[in-house]
């Protein structure tokens, strides 16, 4: 399925879809504005389907050989259609080229969909953070997980 998506480089012309789908999918969602930020330090990739609409983004930022996964979505329409895992092994393909060689993540406790996803590229839980996501319900812990590239 995911033969019917394709990974680009974010530009300009996607962030109101990107911002959209942001909103759709986080409790504490990034402006518009931080997201423009990212696209001119950051690895920014989208995820647009035939009709080139945005389905999903990653960004992820990097120093020396250690990048850390800062934000990624689909918008829920397009759930289980293999995007994240698209996007994924994109930012994964790039870390080659810029060689970076350790990866860092945090993730909610209680999404463990994403969780799994990341397991399945290799990710490991390093340990958690008590009380670092806001939330309706309250704080929730963050589970903090590292992939070794090299």
């Amino acid at each position: 399925m995911t033969d019917l998506f394709k990974v680009l480089p974010m530009t300009a012309a996607h962030l109101d879809e990107v911002v959209r789908i942001e909103a759709l999918s986080f409790y504490e969602p990034w402006s518009s504005a931080s997201v423009e930020s990212s696209l001119n330090k950051d690895g920014c990739f989208v995820a647009v389907d035939s009709s080139d609409t945005v389905v999903g983004y990653l960004i992820f930022s990097y120093i020396f050989d250690e990048g850390e996964l800062l934000r990624i979505a689909v918008h829920p329409l397009h759930k289980r259609k293999g995007i994240a895992s698209l996007l994924i092994r994109q930012m994964l393909n790039e870390a080659k080229a810029r060689n970076i060689k350790h990866w860092f993540l945090e993730v909610r406790a209680s999404n463990s969909p994403a969780i799994r996803i990341y397991e399945k590229f290799g990710f490991t839980v390093m340990g958690r953070r008590k009380s670092y996501y806001k939330g309706p319900h309250g704080k929730e812990d963050a589970i903090t997980m590292h992939l070794n590239g090299s």
